[in-house]
């Protein structure tokens, strides 16, 4: 039980780092999933541990019925989780597959008296102390519990090609860490498998696969936004360094502007034309400026400029500041 909470534990805490990251503005869909990943994890590897202390039958029936539910929606986030982080794109028809078989086992958990894990079970006196309390990997496993922890295995199957695929395009690093997790979760259900369709007497590993993809995921995705921030603050150092080039040449074309104004070698319109396009670089030039600083209005003002070019005003602004050292 206390391997299970510990477990529970991590899996939290990656929960609420990752769903602070993927709630910033703009939202990420990829962390927001791996938070909601990690938040069914959570609750699964509790709901598992009291399961293995349960005093009685209808105890682990009923707790049995929720680890299914949430061992469900995990691997649907899973998947969900996988080609979204990728960018490899689901095919509808294994979408829709797996989202028919996961409603039939989680509509036959909760249908069937026994739920799925103890379907195989003729009667209460088949299950002695020893078969539920402690451990109830020891019930007799049924045919759509088979079928069920093979559809389990099969899904975490395709999540780990997916990522290598991912790796063999682009992202090498990312999909062979996303791999690593996924196939230490996938190995830990093949051996539950292998050993309930043998019915040997091992020892529960499925938890175990859970911690490891969770510490292995959280890791990866830890030094992806790591990676990602390291990459924004080269890209707001470039922006500066273009911000200053640019400065004097702005300077030189508005001096040349107004000495041409005074000559009167253009008309009227095109030096309103010509002011107004100056006047919309120098707005660029100062919202660049205003990253750099301490400014409340960075989020509204600093960040619309930088991420486009504003537009000549219809009304040019013939008040735009600049320095000419003579």
């Amino acid at each position: 039980m206390i391997a299970f909470a510990v477990s529970a534990g991590v899996c939290l805490s990656s929960a609420a780092c990752f769903l602070a990251l993927g709630l910033k503005r703009p939202i990420d869909p990829g962390h927001v999933t791996f938070s909601a990943l990690m938040g069914a994890c959570a609750l699964f590897q509790l709901t598992v541990g009291a399961l293995h202390a349960a005093p009685s039958l209808d105890q682990a029936i009923e707790l049995s019925r929720w680890a299914v539910v949430l061992a469900i929606v995990i691997v649907a986030l899973l998947w969900g989780f996988v080609h979204k982080y990728t960018a490899v794109p689901a095919p509808r028809a294994v979408s829709a597959a797996l989202l028919i078989a996961s409603l039939f086992f989680l509509a036959y958990d909760l249908a069937t008296p026994k739920g799925l894990m103890f379907e195989a079970l003729a009667d209460p006196s088949e299950t002695s102390p020893t078969k539920v309390s402690g451990s109830f990997a020891i019930v007799p496993t049924g045919p759509f519990h088979l079928a069920w922890q093979s559809f389990n295995v099969g899904v975490g199957f395709w999540c780990g090609i997916v990522a290598l695929r991912s790796a063999r395009r682009v992202r090498f690093r990312q999909g062979i860490g996303i791999s690593s997790g996924i196939l230490g979760v996938t190995v830990s259900m093949t051996v539950d498998l292998i050993r309930n369709a043998l019915e040997l007497n091992w020892s529960y590993v499925g938890g175990y696969g859970v911690t490891v993809m969770a510490i292995l995921l959280t890791i990866q995705l830890a030094v992806d936004s790591r990676n990602k921030e390291i990459r924004l603050t080269q890209m707001l150092a470039d922006a500066l360094r273009f911000r200053d080039r640019l400065n004097t040449p702005l300077q030189t074309l508005h001096f040349t502007l107004e000495v041409t104004a005074a000559e009167g070698t253009y008309s009227v319109s095109r030096l309103d034309r010509l002011r107004s396009a100056v006047s919309a670089l120098s707005e660029f030039s100062r919202g660049l400026r205003r990253l750099s600083e301490d400014d409340p209005q960075r989020d509204a003002t600093s960040r619309n400029a930088v991420e486009r070019v504003p537009t000549a005003d219809p009304k040019p602004n013939y008040d735009t500041q600049c320095h000419i050292d003579t």
